[in-house]
C-alpha cells in the first residue's frame, strides 16, 4: 500500500510511458475508430487505438479519484480551458458558441458535452488534465463508452486484459463539427 502521492507519481509516469509507446501504435489510416450507438456503427476520426493493459481499479481508491474529479477537477478543467486564449479558440472550431464558452469559463459542462477520461479512472486513469477531454456526447462519447464497456466491462476488480483502447486526441473532441 504506496501512499497516495506516490500511487499518483506513478500513474502519471504510467500515463506519459503509455502515451509515449501508444503514439506508434496510432493507426496508419488516420486514426479511424468505428464505434456502435443505439445498434449503429459510427466512424470517429482522430481515435488513438492504444496498447493497454487494462486493470480494474479497487473500488475504494476508484470512488476517492471520481469524488476528486466530480467535486473539484472537472470544474478546475472546464476553467483552464475557458482561461487559455489559444484553447478558446480550439473551443471554438469545435463548434462551441459563446454562451458554452461562457459555461465553460464557470467551470460547467455545456449542453450536449462531456469531460471524459481518456484512460479511464476504473483502470490506471488519473485526474490530470492531459487524460481529460471535452468531448460531444452524441455519437462520440457514447461510442467510446459503449467501447469501454465492451471491452473491460466484465472484469472484476484485480483482473486485467490486454486491450487496444480507443482514446480521442486533444483536450476537446471532435476539434471540428
Amino acid at each position: 500500500a504506496l501512499p497516495a502521492s506516490a500511487r499518483d507519481a506513478l500513474n502519471r509516469m504510467k500515463g506519459q510511458l503509455d502515451e509515449f509507446f501508444g503514439a506508434s501504435a496510432r493507426q496508419a489510416d488516420g486514426g479511424l475508430y468505428t464505434g456502435t450507438v443505439r445498434g449503429r456503427s459510427v466512424s470517429l476520426r482522430g481515435i488513438d487505438s492504444v496498447p493497454v493493459n487494462y486493470v480494474k481499479r479497487d473500488r475504494v481508491e476508484y470512488a476517492a479519484l471520481r469524488k476528486d474529479f466530480d467535486s473539484t477537477v472537472r470544474g478546475d478543467f472546464l476553467r483552464d480551458l475557458a482561461g487559455d486564449p489559444a484553447k478558446v479558440g480550439a473551443l471554438r472550431r469545435a463548434g462551441l458558441d459563446q454562451a458554452a464558452i461562457d459555461r465553460i469559463a464557470t467551470g460547467r459542462v455545456p449542453q450536449g458535452w462531456q469531460v471524459h477520461h481518456k484512460l479511464p479512472l476504473d483502470d490506471g486513469g488519473t485526474n490530470s488534465f492531459d487524460n481529460l477531454v471535452l468531448i460531444r456526447n452524441d455519437p462520440h462519447h457514447i461510442a467510446l463508452t459503449n467501447a469501454q464497456r465492451t471491452l473491460v466491462g466484465d472484469l472484476t476488480v484485480g483482473q486485467s486484459r490486454q486491450v487496444d483502447f480507443p482514446i480521442p486526441r486533444g483536450f476537446v473532441y471532435p476539434p471540428a463539427p
